[in-house]
């Protein structure tokens, strides 16, 4: 059975990748009006940038998530009556 903390951390992946993916895609956006690399096409600087700027938010969010997960655990771990049923 898995614990709240478990639930609530596998809603927070799929609910943030999403606008994660979103965010990476919209800062991006603007970055063609000043890249000038003759050696490097727009598109391929663009799709690098976003895919490390996606994996950065994702590696924070999940390092985040575990953290705050094992809080939890201690926390009901601690005080028994906190555990919502």
């Amino acid at each position: 059975m898995k614990s709240k903390a478990t639930q609530e951390a596998e809603v927070f992946d799929e609910e943030y990748d999403g606008l994660i993916e979103k965010l990476a895609k919209a800062m991006v956006e603007n970055l063609e009006s000043t890249y000038s690399n003759e050696y490097e096409p727009f598109e391929s600087y663009r799709n690098r940038v976003q895919l490390k700027f996606f994996k950065d938010i994702q590696n924070f969010c999940k390092k985040f998530k575990s953290g705050h997960q094992t809080l939890l655990e201690e926390v009901e771990k601690e005080n028994p009556a906190s555990k919502k049923k």
